[in-house]
Formats: structure tokens, sequence, C-alpha cells
């Protein structure tokens, strides 16, 4: 599910635009997570207890945590990059 990519081998304007690619699906995946939440519950409030409601939000928060790894990672090597 998570590939491991090797961003020392990727050019500065790649590295750019990988930035780019992982903050725009990290907005899309903070929307999703907070929907899903909302839906949490509300299903709660309803009375309506189904393993989904659980599995949706804590699926969607370790996708961000590891969004975040890999934006940090892109930044770090983006300031090597430049540096060089």
């Amino acid at each position: 599910m998570f590939e491991k990519k090797d961003y020392s081998k990727l050019t500065l304007e790649e590295l750019i635009q990988e930035e780019i690619k992982v903050k725009k699906t990290s907005k899309i995946m903070n929307v999703i997570a907070a929907l899903s939440t909302g839906l949490s519950l509300y299903a709660i409030y309803k009375h309506d207890v189904n393993s989904i409601h659980t599995v949706l939000p804590l699926g969607s928060i370790l996708y961000i945590g590891k969004l975040g790894e890999n934006l940090k990672a892109i930044k770090q090597e983006i300031i090597i990059k430049k540096s060089a």
C-alpha cells in the first residue's frame, strides 16, 4: 500500500512536483478524515454502531500520518539539493 521511494535519486524539479502532489493528496485525505469522523459521530448519536465507522477515520488518520512522513522526507531532500 505504501511504496518506499528513494527521494535522493530525484532531481530538484521532480522533488518539487512530488511535494505538490503529496500536499494535494494530504488536503484531500484531511477532508475525507473530517467527513468520516463526522459520519462516525452521527452514527454514534443515532446508536448505529458498526465497525466501518471506526475503520474509516482510523485508516484516514494513518494514511495522513504516512503522507506527513513522506512530505518531511521530501522537504529534507529539497534542502539538501538546494544547498549542494
